[in-house]
């Protein structure tokens, strides 16, 4: 939760730097990203959490690879967002996940890219 309020904290402050300063630095995107897509209540929790951050919002949802596309105000470093979203994704497995999913999260199946579980989804599992 920490990790949530102080990303909050800074987006809110970069958001509010943007209003009260002449000119724009504004550079926007919109990047798709993988998630472990453990369960639709795990993805749907980390999907609010990037849309309650002030300047990014989830504009779509895939199931099936389980992919969120997010659209950025900031859009400064690509892998930097990526490696944001994987960790607040890992944060809400290990608070809420079952114990499946915490294990995916920790590496226990196989990979694709060197992203554990990344290739597989936990509902598909027998």
């Amino acid at each position: 939760m920490f990790f949530f309020a102080w990303e909050l904290i800074k987006a809110t402050m970069a958001v509010a730097w943007e209003i009260i300063t002449p000119g724009s630095t504004i550079e926007q995107g919109i990047i798709g990203i993988d998630v472990l897509g453990a369960s639709d209540t795990l993805v749907t929790l980390v999907a609010n959490f990037i849309t309650l951050t002030p300047g990014t919002l989830t504009v779509e949802v895939v199931r099936h690879p389980t992919r969120l596309y997010i659209h950025v105000l900031h859009l400064r470093d690509v892998e930097a967002v990526r490696a944001d979203v994987q960790r607040l994704e890992a944060l809400a497995i290990r608070a809420f996940g079952s114990p499946e999913a915490i294990a995916l999260l920790e590496g226990g199946i196989p990979s694709r890219d060197g992203v554990p579980g990344a290739d597989r989804n936990l509902e598909e599992q027998p």
